[in-house]
């Protein structure tokens, strides 16, 4: 990995701790996020998801598949919490 990904992830993964510590989650009120990213999940991980009880878990979980995938992919899932996140406080 290249210093600037590295800073990246690293900035991407600060501002998901934070998003995190911030909101109280019901499994509902993810729903919406897990919409916006259907299109990065294959089925393996969406039975993953499905069996996390926990919404904080669920969340974390979309996150480290997110980062797995892309850095792209993270900021995807890092803007739909932002733009969802007045529903979620």
């Amino acid at each position: 990995m290249k210093t600037s990904e590295l800073v990246a992830d690293h900035s991407l993964t600060k501002k998901k701790d934070t998003v995190l510590r911030q909101v109280r989650l019901d499994p509902c009120d993810l729903q919406p996020i897990f919409d916006d990213m259907l299109h990065i999940l294959n089925p393996e991980e969406l039975l993953v998801l499905e069996d996390i009880a926990t919404a904080e878990d669920k969340l974390d979980r979309l996150f480290e598949i997110a980062g797995v995938k892309s850095q792209e992919a993270s900021q995807t899932l890092l803007d739909s919490v932002y733009s969802h996140l007045p529903d979620l406080l």
